[in-house]
């Protein structure tokens, strides 16, 4: 009889405990009283990215930001080359592709005490503009007008 009121006690004891702990877990609950506190703000807004998955994405587009001194130094030095006329069905901005048969050339060297962040930039003079072109992906980066 001791053995089965022991028993008993155990088991009484085993539930009580699972029923304690699924009573402080929320995520259990999958009813919630209307007096029930909500969660904490950070519980419910979504993770940030961590820094692994943000460096892993690649970069769509270069950034470069020039200073309006910076653009007339590009422009003293490559603007007055004569300019092709642009390729069919392209027009020089920002983000847009440059075709294959466009000739990007290096700026000069002497740019790169003045402009020191554009010299891994190609550029082109495109009718009346210097179009800088990041080689790697053949993307417009900026476009100089005078």
């Amino acid at each position: 009889m001791q053995s089965r009121f022991t028993y008993g006690a155990v088991t009484l004891a085993l539930l009580a405990s699972v029923t304690f702990a699924l009573a402080q877990n929320p995520s259990t609950n999958t009813k919630r009283d209307s007096g029930a506190m909500p969660p904490p703000p950070s519980a419910q807004m979504p993770a940030a990215p961590s820094k692994l998955q943000t460096s892993a994405q690649p970069q769509t587009q270069a950034q470069l930001s020039l200073s309006a001194d910076q653009k007339q130094a590009i422009w003293d030095s490559v603007g007055k080359n004569k300019g092709a006329k642009a390729p069919a069905n392209f027009q020089a901005s920002i983000g847009a592709n440059v075709p294959a048969q466009v000739a990007l050339r290096p700026l000069p060297g002497t740019l790169s005490k003045q402009v020191p962040d554009a010299k891994k930039y190609r550029y082109a003079k495109i009718d009346d503009q210097v179009v800088l072109v990041d080689p790697s992906t053949h993307k417009v980066i900026d476009v100089i007008k005078q």
